[in-house]
């Protein structure tokens, strides 16, 4: 009721829908109580003569005018200021008509008077109270009725009762109204109805000056108040004609309201995307007199909260560039439109090593001065970073036809150092660039393109290539490999090949090489040459390290189970050896299957242990102190260091086959193997020779002093069935021949060679 708000102060004033409820229940009840006096006046005949017309003149009368004033309520959302005092005279008239219904008459009254004491201005209601008694008692005087005083002095002290039951009563609205009130301000939200016959607002409640800077009074008195604060593209929505029906079947309508600021609720006229709010409809309802009501509830921080999940959805939180989704956007969006796109896919090289050695608070500190170096293209190209160490650019129109060109700029910006926490880090890039045409026009085709061009750059060693459609199939069976090989790798690794060792001096097995092989369902064997470098590039090196590993330590077991102690080599790359995964395997695996580490050959390249020795360092002497032996591959190749050598704990030494395969063609090769020979032995460690294909390569490794001895010439890969069987074909040495070595590790005495003559010299014979 009004009296919520406190007594109004004009009758303008408008009734809440529990007011509404209210009255008209009470005039309802009144219905009621006309049929119940008319039946009781013929049914009582002390009531008098005259009381039955009474009752049959209400009956007529008073139900068509509580009808008619229902309807004048719902409609206008106020009782009419008269009503009061037509109820009073007519009470008074009836009295005056049947004295007999004096007191039934009173009693009438007093039900009538304290609901529009409560819903009608103070001033009236007392008024109305007062003439009530001034009324009934000039209706006592007239009619001359017995005892008016004592009736009159009763129904006095009733009055003011009844007022303050309904005061009581009414405060308990007071209360619930108070705490809708304090619900919808701590929601930020305000009540509305709008009146679709008349066009206008007719409530507003809730605390609408604190949230848009207008009273309730401006926005009845004026909507166009209302619609200034409207957003103009929002004004057009709220008004179309399927509006009414998506709020009332549920379905949210937003809209964007800005505070007014300014003399009457004018908004004002420059106004920032950022002082719109955001505001939805709800609780939305249609009754039967056409007004439409609900509520505005502001959902400003829910947008900020999504706006921010989408900004984070899109964004890459390390480096704050856009991420994969969201360059996959703009690309796609650039391609519908017809717009020439020119994408360069960046893959950062050595990145790894950087985490490896220098931790990954160094590598995040790279990778956010790598990003900032790539803003500086920012004017003209969409910069992105894919995720781990690969970026992406995007060019549009004028700047993907010299794509090609500006990531050469970014190479060379890429290459120069990064001064990152204190130390000057040097990495390089390998860039692939695809261009949109006619046979690369999709986001994917341009994403395949630029992923197959960088991996021919990462390949070729670092460097920018652009992807071309000739090589479109050479390209599509990179991309199929990679995600193949990652499968494969998942679900049951890859095969081993085995391919056996033989001491020079006995010809008898010693061990074998385990050499890692995949024959494709599709594309039949591929070679390690192709598959190697992919699992390199894509990270999967340890995945398949640790396939190898556990094939080849297995197989190893079994053989010495059936009596065979022969020992097996696994070829790993400097990575490797510093993953932890590939490091469990290593120390765990061969405990298990009962194989001892001394059997256990691990194979490392001459360049990866000097380039990396710092690093691998530590790595290798934990192997060594397991008792797992180490060789260094390839070696001749790089540039190693005697000293830097001599302190690490290898035990086996492999010539590379360059040197091997000119053997028997003249020149100095035979020289630089027997002065590597040389070196192994003075060091320590068992020299082996590998890619041996002919007899003559055969001999003349084995006259300068190889130990070992590994190649087609002697054995090609086979699979570990075919390897068992070939063991109980032949005999075997129960160890690798480190009793039979010449060098000063075996306490003998290097072997005079003469190298000339092997090499085609002239040199005379060295006597030994």
């Amino acid at each position: 009721m009004k009296r919520a708000t406190g007594r109004a102060g004009d009758g303008d004033a408008q009734l809440t829908i529990d007011q509404l409820r209210a009255y008209a229940l009470f005039l309802r009840v009144r219905h009621v109580a006309i049929v119940l006096s008319g039946v009781s006046a013929y049914l009582n005949s002390e009531l008098g003569p005259r009381a039955p017309h009474v009752a049959l003149g209400l009956l007529f009368v008073m139900v068509p005018y509580n009808e008619i004033l229902i309807r004048f309520i719902r409609s206008r959302r106020r009782v009419p200021l008269v009503v009061g005092w037509v109820d009073l005279a007519g009470v008074l008239a009836a009295c005056l008509y049947e004295p007999t219904l004096f007191v039934p008459g009173m009693m009438l009254a007093l039900g009538n008077l304290p609901l529009p004491a409560a819903v009608l201005p103070a001033r009236q209601a007392w008024g109305i109270g007062v003439a009530a008694i001034v009324g009934f008692l000039g209706v006592a005087l007239v009619a001359d009725i017995a005892q008016p005083v004592s009736s009159l002095s009763a129904f006095a002290l009733a009055v003011p009762v009844m007022f303050i039951v309904v005061i009581l009563l009414s405060r308990r609205e007071v209360v619930e109204t108070r705490r809708r009130a304090d619900l919808l301000a701590a929601a930020g939200a305000f009540s509305w109805e709008y009146d679709i016959n008349r066009l206008e607002l007719t409530v507003l409640s809730g605390p609408l000056e604190e949230l848009l800077g207008v009273t309730a009074a401006q926005c009845r008195d004026d909507p166009a108040v209302v619609m200034s604060l409207l957003h103009p593209d929002d004004q057009q929505r709220v008004f179309l004609p399927g509006t009414v029906r998506q709020l009332m079947s549920g379905e949210p309508l937003e809209v964007r309201l800005c505070r007014a600021s300014g003399e009457a609720g004018q908004s004002g006229a420059d106004v920032h995307d950022s002082q719109w709010t955001w505001w939805r409809f709800g609780g939305v309802r249609l009754d039967s007199a056409g007004r439409l009501s609900g509520m505005l509830i502001n959902t400003t921080d829910l947008h900020m909260a999504h706006e921010t999940m989408r900004v984070q959805a899109m964004t890459d939180l390390l480096t704050g560039l856009p991420n994969r989704a969201c360059i996959r956007a703009d690309v796609i969006e650039l391609c519908e439109a017809g717009r020439e796109v020119g994408l360069l896919l960046i893959d950062i090289d050595r990145f790894k090593e950087v985490n490896d050695a220098l931790g990954h608070h160094v590598g995040d500190r790279l990778l956010v001065d790598i990003a900032d170096r790539l803003r500086e293209f920012g004017g003209m190209a969409i910069t992105g970073r894919l995720g781990g160490d690969e970026f992406v650019l995007v060019f549009a129109d004028e700047g993907a036809e010299t794509a090609v060109d500006l990531a050469a700029d970014i190479h060379q910006q890429l290459t120069q150092p990064f001064e990152t926490d204190g130390l000057s880090i040097v990495i390089g890039a390998s860039i692939g660039v695809a261009r949109r045409s006619a046979t690369c026009a999709s986001a994917d085709a341009l994403f395949r393109g630029a992923d197959a061009a960088m991996y021919q750059a990462k390949r070729a060693g670092g460097g920018v290539i652009e992807f071309v459609h000739g090589g479109t199939r050479d390209s599509n069976r990179s991309v199929q490999l990679l995600s193949d090989l990652h499968r494969r790798l998942i679900v049951d690794g890859l095969d081993i090949a085995l391919q056996p060792i033989v001491s020079a001096s006995t010809g008898r097995i010693v061990g074998a090489e385990a050499l890692a092989r995949w024959q494709h369902h599709q594309l039949g064997a591929i070679s390690p040459a192709e598959f190697i470098p992919l699992a390199e590039m894509s990270g999967q090196i340890h995945r398949l390290a640790r396939s190898v590993l556990r094939q080849a330590i297995t197989c190893a077991a079994e053989w010495h189970a059936n009596g065979h102690r022969l020992s097996v080599s696994v070829n790993l790359s400097a990575t490797n050896l510093l993953s932890e995964d590939v490091m469990e395997v290593i120390e765990r695996l061969p405990a298990e299957v009962g194989l001892p580490w001394s059997s256990l050959v691990l194979e490392i390249t001459e360049t990866q242990v000097m380039e990396q020795s710092d690093l691998v360092g530590h790595a290798l002497e934990r192997f060594a102190q397991l008792g797992v032996r180490l060789s260094i591959d390839d070696f001749g190749t790089g540039h190693s260091s005697l000293s830097r050598l001599r302190q690490m704990p290898f035990a086996e030494m492999k010539i590379d086959r360059s040197f091997v395969s000119t053997v028997g063609n003249g020149g100095i090769d035979v020289a630089i193997i027997a002065a590597i020979v040389s070196v192994g032995h003075g060091t320590g460690m068992q020299v082996v020779a590998e890619g041996v294909e002919t007899q003559e390569q055969i001999d003349v490794v084995t006259e300068l002093g190889c130990d070992l001895l590994q190649g087609f010439g002697l054995h090609r890969p086979m699979s570990n069935e075919a390897f068992t069987q070939l063991l109980a074909t032949m005999p075997v040495d129960a160890d690798r021949p480190q009793d039979r070595m010449t060098g000063s590790g075996a306490g003998g005495v290097i072997p005079a060679v003469d190298v000339d003559h092997l090499a085609g010299g002239r040199r005379e014979p060295v006597a030994q």
